[in-house]
């Protein structure tokens, strides 16, 4: 969050960038705490007029969402039998 607003109500706030920047500090945490972190792959559907957030709430709770996605996706990646398993976990959808 370095040079952002983090605690105050923000009107304007860049939602795309706060879904980016809890997406790689998720990522980060799964790769340290499950040795692998699947690819998220984030979709704007079109124009968006964001209501007023607190970014760092916002960032939060994406972030844990994010992350048990993550867990849940790789264990269920590491439960198929070796002859079916792809090479990476699949990918996750924001």
């Amino acid at each position: 969050h370095k040079g952002k607003s983090t605690g105050a109500v923000s009107i304007d706030a860049d939602i795309l960038d706060i879904v980016d920047d809890a997406t790689t500090e998720a990522k980060a945490v799964a790769d340290a705490n499950l040795g692998v972190a699947p690819e998220v792959q984030i979709r704007s559907v079109g124009p968006f007029v964001p209501p007023p957030i607190i970014r760092s709430w916002i960032h939060h709770a994406i972030v844990e969402v994010t992350k048990n996605a993550m867990m849940s996706t790789v264990q269920k990646w590491d439960e198929q039998p070796l002859h079916q398993k792809q090479s990476l976990p699949s990918n996750i959808l924001i």
